[in-house]
């Protein structure tokens, strides 16, 4: 004879149901991820060359950038810690692009370590474009540093240039900015 079942056995068979079912519903989301994470990584930029290297005229006049950067930070009582840096260049014009003659990094001692470009390139109008650093290349320093050459024949506003320094280590994380500073601008 067939017993009715219990309000017990009904609900433990639901939470089997719905444990089955988080299992396979968070494991893809997992693999979501991960896929995305791998679309995601970082991919040298792919800007397009510049049609013209150098720009002359009042209006057209280049302008250098200076950005502070950090290969490594000290902490513990003096033990580097290494970071991971990303130079974003963002055009702030809605309507003109930015051209971007030059993006070098410097080391603590003024020498130059890194070019980014061979020729001038074009950033499109609020387009974006970053350079990373690994934080196992430390020949920046604690006080390394970017010069970014940029110009606009119709620039109106500055781009955002800044770098972007992370971290990571055992339980510890940091992440910091610094906003580049505008070193030479056009002449009225």
């Amino acid at each position: 004879m067939n017993q009715p079942r219990s309000w017990q056995t009904w609900a433990s068979t639901a939470g089997v149901i719905v444990v089955m079912f988080m299992v396979l519903y968070l494991g893809n989301a997992i693999r979501t991820v991960e896929n995305m994470e791998e679309r995601l990584s970082y991919q040298e930029p792919s800007l397009k060359p510049s049609t013209t290297s150098t720009l002359d005229g009042a209006s057209k006049a280049q302008t250098t950038t200076y950005v502070p950067a950090y290969s490594h930070i000290f902490a513990s009582g003096g033990k580097p810690y290494l970071l991971e840096t990303t130079l974003s260049i963002r055009n702030t014009d809605p309507t003109h692009p930015l051209v971007i003659a030059a993006v070098d990094y410097y080391n603590s001692d003024g020498h130059q370590v890194r070019q980014f470009l061979s020729e001038a390139k074009t950033l499109p109008p609020l387009a974006s474009v970053e350079f990373l650093m690994t934080k196992q290349d430390t020949s920046g320093g604690a006080g390394a540093n970017f010069l970014v050459d940029w110009s606009s024949e119709h620039q109106s506003t500055h781009p955002v240039i800044e770098a972007v320094m992370v971290g990571a280590s055992g339980n510890k994380s940091i992440s910091f900015t610094s906003r580049g500073v505008v070193l030479t601008t056009p002449n009225p």
